[in-house]
């Protein structure tokens, strides 16, 4: 993934976040409809309760108003899954990142709470002084102050950590990258105003009668105001009407799957640059060169000629055991000193061949003196034949 290589510029996160909003729309969209019919439901039970007691609509309001809450940090956090699985490029579905998302949010609720304190406090000293200078140093305070921590939805759903851990990952995080965030924000909020002030001077130049109608709804009173619009919507066709405001709410969901993606594309960013990632890659093992040498089987020595031999060197560990035979000894050698073994089954191969040829020697000596006494045994009889009879004596009894 490109956000493990290092710091990543404003417009290639803008690039990025682009591509992860338009991958990310479908399955926001179905993330949506999931809540929407869970929502409707929770709504068709308060409307049966009617019928049931006219008093359990009203017991029920405190709940299901807590339910409503819930799910409005839900959505967020499921949004924020479903963002950088696309990012990472890696597969979710809109329910998984609903399921895993229920414990984050209560998670975010605590960490609200924890935050809102402290900011509370200083808002009340402010108002209590009843000076707008101080109202105004408090709240620009406290937007400075809260920078690092607008990663703790990230820190809560992507990290899985809880309400202190992530509070404390999220200010490590931005305190760390505290002027590089500044500084993104800050070109993004100019080019935004360049970009808005650009269409202006556009439509003013193509369009004037469309400035003269802001101009003039922005001089109506705001109790006027509904009525007043009301009168132009009427005037546009309903076909057109209906397609501009699917391709509005379109363009508005894109813009905030767009921002929403900006800020977790930044903070796997700037996460992977300050930990390198380890909070999600730990139980990947790490592959060296060293250890690929290692887990080689080693080769049998075959007592051949070598013509290009590599000497490869296996730092010998420690190896403490109470008794070691012969036969480990020998395994141990042929793991750690590969070379030396190998060198010593060549030279025991070279002190052998005299023994093979001595051998030989001897099959042929004993091959020639085994000619030599059967020729001896042939002469010798021979001889025996040549011999005239001897007169045998009559054994007979006079």
């Amino acid at each position: 993934m490109e956000l493990k290589n290092g710091l990543v510029s404003v417009l290639r996160l803008i690039s990025i976040s682009l591509k992860a909003a338009n991958q990310a729309f479908g399955s926001v969209i179905a993330a949506a409809i999931w809540t929407a019919l869970f929502c409707g439901l929770l709504v068709g039970i308060v409307f049966l309760s009617h019928f049931i007691s006219p008093v359990l609509p009203v017991i029920l309001q405190i709940p299901l108003s807590l339910v409503f809450a819930f799910i409005s940090l839900l959505f967020p956090m499921a949004i924020i899954q479903i963002l950088a699985a696309k990012l990472e490029k890696t597969g979710m579905t809109a329910s998984e990142a609903l399921t895993s998302s229920i414990v984050p949010s209560f998670y975010s609720i605590i960490s609200s709470l924890i935050l809102a304190i402290p900011a509370m406090v200083l808002f009340g000293a402010a108002a209590l002084s009843k000076s707008a200078l101080a109202i105004v140093a408090v709240y620009l305070i406290i937007a400075f102050a809260f920078i690092p921590f607008m990663f703790l939805q990230q820190s809560l759903v992507l990290r899985q950590q809880g309400p202190i851990d992530a509070l404390k990952y999220s200010w490590e995080i931005g305190s760390t990258f505290y002027v590089r965030i500044l500084l993104m924000f800050a070109s993004i909020f100019a080019a935004v105003v360049v970009f808005v002030l650009g269409i202006f001077c556009v439509v003013k130049a193509v369009k004037p009668e469309w400035m003269d109608f802001i101009y003039t709804t922005s001089q109506v009173p705001q109790q006027m105001l509904p009525f007043y619009l009301a009168s132009y919507i009427n005037m546009i066709p309903k076909p057109l009407l209906i397609a501009g405001a699917i391709i509005a709410v379109a363009l508005y969901v894109f813009i905030f799957l767009t921002a929403e993606a900006f800020l977790t594309a930044l903070f796997l960013n700037l996460d992977y640059c300050l930990c390198g990632g380890n909070n999600r890659e730990a139980d990947m093992p790490v592959l060296t060169e060293q250890t690929f040498v290692a887990q080689q089987p080693t080769p049998t020595p075959v007592a051949q000629p070598l013509v290009h031999t590599h000497q490869v060197a296996v730092k010998q560990e420690a190896i403490q055991t109470e008794s070691v035979d012969e036969n480990t000894t020998r395994h141990l050698e042929q793991v750690y000193n590969p070379q030396e073994h190998l060198d010593r089954a060549i030279d025991q191969d070279e002190d052998r061949m005299p023994t093979i040829l001595f051998d030989e020697d001897m099959m042929k000596q004993l091959a020639e003196n085994e000619k030599q006494m059967r020729e001896r045994q042939e002469r010798m009889q021979q001889q025996d034949d040549d011999t005239p009879d001897s007169i045998k004596m009559s054994d007979k009894t006079l």
